[in-house]
């Protein structure tokens, strides 16, 4: 229910001296006073430290001046987002506000990304420290509007805090870039143009890609495949062995779902970025060819890199097609939206039994068949992608074709049914064919040219950690200041000079240790505000500064340093005399155990003469890995099983409802109804007749719907349902239900109780509806109707003493009531 505007701008100051709006502030509130309810429901969320809160409503601005009278925390920044027909009445009510400007901020949806970035949320959110809060009425959605909200500002922040943790994705970049170093020997470039006038298709695992598979399996010959890695489970139990497997995610995680990849077949071409997860390179029997830069810094012995495109495997896989030089380019489960069934991907795959869970509100988006479907945040970013792809591809002369018609329609791909696609006999080699062979004595000459490389750059590390010690020396000399109070200018002089030699000599690596030790630099992403300092701030600044060189300097160094310890291992895996011990004891290291079955099939010969206890134990090593490749319980797995599913379920079923969308109601009341046994007193069983109930009122079928709501845990009902449990009542004529309707409205706001108390009477229950009267009255003395229908009451009983003295009261607040004349005469 969205309450009039009158009554929101109405305000009450209630006996603890609490001015509020009552259309949307609890009734706790009225009882036990701002204050107490606070305290309650908050205890020491908001009083966090060095951090950002962010809050959805201000319960009319109660909290804000809460915040304000308890004081508040050390570095603490509050932004309050309030609805937009709030937000002025707010103000006016908490003209505190202006006292703390830099402090606390209420602000509209529409000026909360500007406030975000006026605050600096970068640092909070590189520090972990946001932290979000629904005030009371946006926890009870006291107004409906409080649900978008809350949709709309977890989605904006969302996004925000996607681009701010990118940016520190660069240190896993970097790391696993430097553990992949002696697998990436062989750029995928060389396959550049090597397909022009080809078709290829490429695999993405969405749940359309199931419709297409018998038609894969018939054109399979005439056909390059791409395949996403996730993908490999099913095409395995398929029987589909794609020319070329693409994965790019660093995340550990990645080999969870992708691990299946090692089963393939040598003949089966691994196209990796530079930065994928180090488990799955390094255990791959067969070819691979790299995206990207090999060096995380620029380096002269790196070829021309690859393109590498971003931000999901389904964009990587389609840049390497295009680059590869194909004409045509058909997608296939590359739907970049849920399927109706809530799935996200195929079936069969590791997460194909994996839907959005219940309560997911994404948004719409329209599918080549002209279906509206629905669509999560990273997802609708990689249709963005896409569409900036295509109009690049499209430049190149190509053709890109998806043959899912429940696939997001995405501008400059068009749909064409396979029915209506033609395709010719291949005849270029396989992709595998392509990439050449390497040899032991290339693969030892490779390692060895890249452990000068290494070596070489820890030694510039060092000069740069040199430099940046003499730095903080000069740094310090520089606010000693002279009998004439002058700063020392020689020691500035040197400073200025060291900054000079870092950024002209040593640019390729500071550079880097900027962007993957952003977190040590975070104190100088800030607006400058020097000019304020103090010459200790200063000097601390200065410090802080070249210590943040040191402190990312070093971490590179590890990385460094642990490659280098890597990359000798791999020397030594090609050394006929290799001490065995030492190879199995990095491979354990590394979580690698698979490079014990490419050093027995490379070295059969050294394997033969091994010790028979060396044997069991690199056989142990192979075991190990075929059980990790066939375990169903995986990390991911156990992740997923640990989400409630059903979370958001109920604010959606609200928002549906006030959308009046009877078929995402009923989708949700069916899935909620497959997914469980309905157990009696469940959430899911009180869900799914919440939902039910609503579906039959997008129909006008009261009974039913009355029936439904009927079944649903009557304390857990929010306004509108129990606004609408009354309507119904009432037009069914059951003031029984009426009456236990406006009992549980009047304990959410006492707008309701003067209803509550005339139900009771209506109901004979006379001296309870004069009690709740009376009660009410006591809290609002100016409520004249309130006081007439009391009068009414009165009247009715012929308690004509009691009806005289009301009615008095009601001429002394307005001496011209017309209504209470008549009832007096």
């Amino acid at each position: 229910m969205t309450a009039a505007s009158n009554i929101l701008q109405k305000t009450h100051c209630n006996r603890f001296s609490d001015t509020y709006i009552p259309a949307i502030t609890p009734e706790e509130l009225e009882r036990e006073g701002a204050q107490h309810v606070f305290q309650k429901h908050f205890k020491t969320q908001l009083w966090l430290t060095h951090s950002l809160h962010i809050v959805i409503g201000s319960d009319s601005g109660l909290l804000i001046k809460h915040l304000i009278k308890q004081g508040l925390p050390n570095s603490a920044v509050y932004l309050f987002v309030e609805l937009d027909h709030l937000i002025d009445t707010v103000k006016a009510i908490t003209p505190e506000l202006q006292q703390w400007p830099e402090h606390i901020t209420l602000c509209k949806l529409s000026d909360f990304i500007q406030q975000t970035d006026r605050i600096f949320i970068d640092q909070y959110i590189f520090n972990n420290a946001v932290h979000v809060h629904n005030s009371i009425a946006a926890a009870d959605k006291l107004d409906p509007g409080y649900h978008q909200l809350t949709t709309d500002l977890n989605e904006q922040l969302q996004e925000k805090i996607y681009q701010v943790e990118y940016v520190l994705c660069e240190e896993l970049y970097t790391a696993c870039q430097l553990k992949n170093l002696s697998e990436n020997n062989i750029s995928a470039k060389l396959l550049s143009n090597q397909y022009n006038g080809e078709t290829c298709l490429v695999l993405g695992a969405g749940p359309s890609l199931e419709q297409h598979i018998a038609w894969i399996k018939t054109h399979r010959e005439k056909l390059t495949i791409f395949a996403v890695s996730r993908l490999s489970n099913r095409l395995l139990n398929e029987g589909i062995i794609p020319d070329i497997i693409v994965c790019a995610d660093p995340m550990a995680i990645s080999f969870d779902i992708s691990k299946e990849l090692l089963l393939f077949p040598s003949d089966t071409l691994f196209i990796n970025a530079y930065h994928v997860v180090p488990t799955l390179l390094s255990q791959w029997h067969g070819k691979n060819a790299f995206l990207g830069s090999r060096y995380p810094w620029e380096n002269t012995m790196d070829a021309e890199a690859a393109a590498l495109a971003g931000p999901t495997v389904t964009n990587t896989a389609l840049c390497a097609a295009a680059e590869m030089g194909f004409s045509r380019i058909l997608l296939a489960g590359v739907d970049l939206c849920f399927a109706a069934d809530g799935s996200s991907h195929v079936q069969g795959g590791k997460e194909g039994v994996m839907t959005a869970h219940l309560g997911f509100e994404g948004v719409n988006v329209t599918t080549y068949a002209g279906n509206q479907a629905t669509t999560d945040r990273q997802m609708q970013q990689a249709v963005q992608h896409l569409e900036k792809q295509a109009d690049i591809i499209a430049q190149m002369g190509k053709t890109l074709i998806n043959i899912s018609s429940s696939a997001a329609a995405v501008s400059g791909i068009e749909h064409i049914n396979t029915a209506n696609i033609d395709l010719t006999t291949r005849t270029t080699l396989r992709p595998c064919q392509l990439v050449p062979d390497i040899s032991r004595e290339a693969y030892i000459q490779d390692n060895l040219a890249v452990i000068s490389e290494l070596e070489k750059t820890v030694k510039e590390l060092d000069k740069i950690l040199s430099l940046c010690k003499d730095a903080i020396k000069h740094n310090k000399k520089i606010f000693k200041l002279d009998q004439n109070g002058n700063y020392n200018l020689k020691a500035k002089q040197k400073v200025d000079s060291i900054q000079r030699t870092l950024d002209n000599n040593f640019q390729h690596l500071t550079t880097l240790l900027k962007t993957m030790g952003v977190k040590f630099f975070i104190d100088f992403l800030k607006p400058d505000d020097q000019n304020t300092s103090s010459d200790k701030e200063l000097e601390n600044n200065g410090k802080s500064y070249y210590q943040a060189y040191m402190k990312s300097a070093e971490s590179l160094k590890w990385h460094i340093n642990s490659s280098i310890i890597r990359v000798n291992s791999r020397l030594q895996e090609c050394n006929k005399s290799a001490n065995v011990e030492q190879l199995i004891n990095q491979w354990q290291a590394d979580q690698q155990p698979g490079r014990a079955q490419l050093w027995i099939d490379r070295n059969p010969e050294i394997y033969k003469q091994l010790s028979r206890q060396q044997q069991q134990t690199l056989q142990q090593l192979c075991a190990e890995l075929q059980q990790t490749i066939n375990a169903t319980e995986t990390s991911y797995s156990k992740a997923y099983a640990a989400v409630d599913h059903t979370t958001g379920t109920e604010d959606k079923i609200y928002s549906m409802a006030f959308k009046n969308d009877h078929g995402e109601l009923l989708k949700i009341a069916n899935e909620l109804k497959s997914n469980s046994s309905l157990d009696a007193n469940s959430i899911e069983q009180h869900l799914y007749f919440l939902a039910l109930a609503f579906y039959h009122l997008c129909f006008n079928e009261p009974q039913k719907a009355l029936a439904s709501f009927s079944e649903t845990k009557p304390e857990q009902l929010r306004e509108d349902a129990l606004k609408a449990i009354l309507n119904l009542s009432l037009g069914e004529q059951d003031t029984g239900k009426a009456e236990n309707a406006l009992l549980l409205l009047s304990n959410i706001s006492h707008l309701y109780t003067p209803h509550y108390a005339n139900i009771l009477y209506l109901n004979n229950k006379i001296n309870e509806s004069i009690q709740i009267y009376t009660s009410y009255l006591q809290e609002h003395p100016d409520d004249v109707p309130c006081w007439i229908s009391l009068g009414k009451v009165y009247i009715a009983i012929k308690e004509d003493d009691m009806a005289d003295m009301v009615l008095n009261h009601v001429l002394e607040i307005d001496p011209e009531n017309t209504l209470a004349l008549e009832l007096k005469a």
